[in-house]
């Protein structure tokens, strides 16, 4: 039932909400910022469960923007052009200030370094330096090459 359920369109975001636990704590943890409606939302965002034209309906509606794919709300949150300028524009706001927290806490901060690995090219938004540690990060919480292979 879980294969079929993650098939779906309303069930394909659920596989992959364990794959990182940490992008999920905030569900228990630091809610009293939240209304409830809000709350609700969030969850709902996190569970691939909000509206779409295609969520719970058994053909797949197209997008209204015109694209060839059905509206889910992955297509429209990451993939759709109609919302690729205001997407790119919150993630380069959230790695600015990102980098002033950083840089607030005697952080020696490189923005989009390249780096060649193993598993090719890495570059992370943003390298955060401080004595002899180092971190990546990226604003969506993935680390795309592990530690030991760079």
């Amino acid at each position: 039932m879980r294969r079929e359920l993650y098939s779906t369109c309303d069930g394909s975001g659920l596989k992959e909400i364990s794959t990182i636990p940490i992008a999920s704590s905030w569900v228990l943890d630091g809610t009293k910022l939240l209304s409830g409606r809000s709350y609700i939302n969030s969850i709902q965002i996190r569970t691939n469960t909000l509206y779409s034209r295609s969520r719970g309906r058994k053909i797949d509606h197209q997008c209204s923007q015109g694209c060839t794919q059905p509206e889910t709300l992955n297509h429209i949150l990451q993939n759709c052009y109609a919302s690729h300028k205001p997407r790119i524009a919150r993630h380069d706001k959230l790695v600015e200030y990102l980098k002033r927290g950083a840089e607030q806490h005697k952080f020696l901060v490189q923005s989009e370094p390249s780096f060649a690995t193993k598993a090719g090219i890495l570059k992370p938004n943003l390298v955060l330096i401080k004595g002899d540690n180092y971190h990546l990060r990226c604003p969506s919480g993935e680390r795309p090459v592990p530690p030991r292979d760079r």
